[in-house]
């Protein structure tokens, strides 16, 4: 078992490799992060929390394409239902009052009454549905991009050797002290 005074020489240059993982990585401090992730007492060593505001550099990017597929969609839609509902207005000029029912009949009425209330609709919606992803990037704008999956396997492999050399710490101080009392362990 080492000697007391190492194993505190150790700890402290974990604590410090600590400090300068987190400080790399998200640029906080120890106590920062533990604030920020919810103490030390939640903390999975394992698998340590990324700081909230903050997200993986790989899921960021696929997030971001996913949103900019999802705009392209919705800027194809809603120039569909445009043209589609200035087509039906043409036709409305061209034809006035008269369109063909459903039986094969001319009747009066609009060309487009049966289309166009659902293409006006579908509009409205693609137009919902892009404020709705532009209202995401620009929550998304405010995130923090990091290598997660670098900075958890490092925190991880600090945050192990931590804990053991804490433990390693504690039983010899317990040796000592039980030693100092003139009994021997069991």
């Amino acid at each position: 078992m080492s000697n007391l005074p190492q194993l505190e020489e150790q700890m402290r240059k974990n604590e410090d490799d600590i400090e300068s993982c987190i400080q790399l990585y998200v640029g906080m401090s120890w106590s920062e992060y533990l604030g920020n992730v919810g103490g030390e007492t939640v903390l999975d060593i394992n698998h340590p929390p990324i700081p909230s505001g903050m997200m993986d550099a790989a899921a960021f990017y696929q997030m971001l394409t996913d949103k900019e597929n999802g705009l392209n969609e919705c800027t194809k839609r809603i120039d569909d239902c445009t043209q589609k509902l200035e087509d039906i207005k043409k036709a409305e000029a061209l034809l006035g009052d008269v369109y063909q029912n459903p039986y094969g009949n001319f009747a009066r009425g609009s060309v487009g009454h049966n289309f166009k209330p659902q293409f006006e609709l579908a509009r409205a919606q693609a137009i919902s549905d892009q404020k709705s992803i532009y209202a995401s990037l620009w929550r998304y704008s405010l995130t923090k991009v990091v290598d997660a999956h670098r900075f958890q396997a490092e925190l991880s492999a600090l945050l192990n050797r931590k804990l053991e050399l804490t433990i390693s710490h504690k039983k010899s101080i317990a040796l000592r002290m039980i030693e100092l009392r003139g009994s021997k362990p069991d």
